[in-house]
């Protein structure tokens, strides 16, 4: 009689465990699509706006700056999908962006320049002003596309004449964070007005060093074609800091180049030199849809120009 009742208790409790537990999943099952929701909300994203693109959802804490949530389809920390530097290149931007950008640069004559016209007895050497126009497309499947125009002159009372018109294709080999450093590959033929045209290819590499700091760095090979075949080597990096979330960074670039020309366009041997320069680079948004960065260049030896600044504006549409 006891064995039995015991027995019969023992039942009623299992019973009881298999009824909650049946009851447990049920809620489970109807209160959590919390993840099925979250990837939806990355997939189908109408908005190709880096401002206004949802941040995917990841098991690591990223912090609470929105300039380090994780956007788009390639999985990218927001700072990327705009310029973040002026010499050296990140990434590439999410399918569908498109951008334009005025660049201007005033390089200042190097020492060694002045020094040979002196030698020479010619005139003093004049900066140099560049000015670019730039359209950036994100085509999709990691790839981006520039377009480029680039006009030069000597001096403020020199004639502004093109210079060049570019062409630049850029592809991410994987999502981000997939490899390390984000390797990207770059591609650039430059169409010179006068002379000889050019060949570039870069490998672009970066990522992020903590919440709100990042890296990059650039390899680069350029090739002129003809005339006194120009080569240069160089290895731009840079550093950069979040300073105000989605308003305003801050950093340093660095920019070595090992330059090379023939004597003469029929040969008799190369003169190279190495130019070396570094200095700070800021980044602010006024608003959303803009851009604007600042940096100046200083030289660390004399054949580097005496100084180059470099503005650029950009509006993202």
């Amino acid at each position: 009689m006891r064995q039995s009742l015991i027995r019969s208790l023992s039942l009623a409790v299992c019973a009881a465990g298999s009824l909650s537990s049946v009851h447990a999943a049920d809620d489970l099952s109807i209160s959590s699509p919390v993840p099925k929701a979250d990837k939806n909300a990355a997939e189908t994203t109408k908005s190709t706006h880096s401002w206004e693109l949802p941040p995917i959802t990841v098991q690591a804490d990223r912090g609470t700056f929105r300039d380090d949530d994780l956007v788009g389809s390639y999985g990218q920390p927001r700072w990327s999908t705009r310029r973040r530097f002026s010499e050296v290149r990140t990434y590439v931007i999410p399918g569908g962006q498109f951008e334009f950008e005025y660049w201007l640069f005033v390089k200042q004559p190097s020492k060694s320049d002045k020094k040979k016209a002196e030698a020479a007895g010619e005139s003093k050497p004049k900066a140099k002003i560049k000015q670019q126009y730039e359209a950036e497309i994100g085509l999709g499947h990691r790839f981006q596309l520039d377009l480029y125009q680039v006009y030069e002159k000597d001096g403020s009372n020199g004639n502004n004449a093109l210079d060049a018109t570019k062409f630049e294709l850029r592809y991410a080999l994987a999502d981000w964070d997939r490899i390390w450093g984000n390797p990207t590959l770059y591609a650039e033929w430059k169409q010179a007005a006068q002379g000889a045209d050019s060949a570039e290819l870069k490998l672009l590499l970066c990522g992020d060093i903590a919440p709100r700091w990042a890296w990059a760095t650039n390899f680069v090979w350029e090739q002129q074609t003809g005339d006194y075949r120009e080569r240069s080597l160089e290895w731009n990096s840079a550093v950069g800091y979040n300073a105000i979330d989605q308003r305003l960074s801050v950093g340093v670039e660095t920019a070595f180049a090992q330059t090379s020309a023939l004597r003469d366009p029929s040969g008799g041997g190369r003169e190279s030199q190495l130019e070396l320069a570094a200095g700070p680079s800021i980044r602010f948004y006024p608003i959303p849809q803009a851009h604007v960065i600042l940096s100046e260049f200083l030289p660390l030896n004399n054949n580097a120009s005496a100084a180059k600044t470099a503005v650029i504006v950009g509006w993202e549409f």
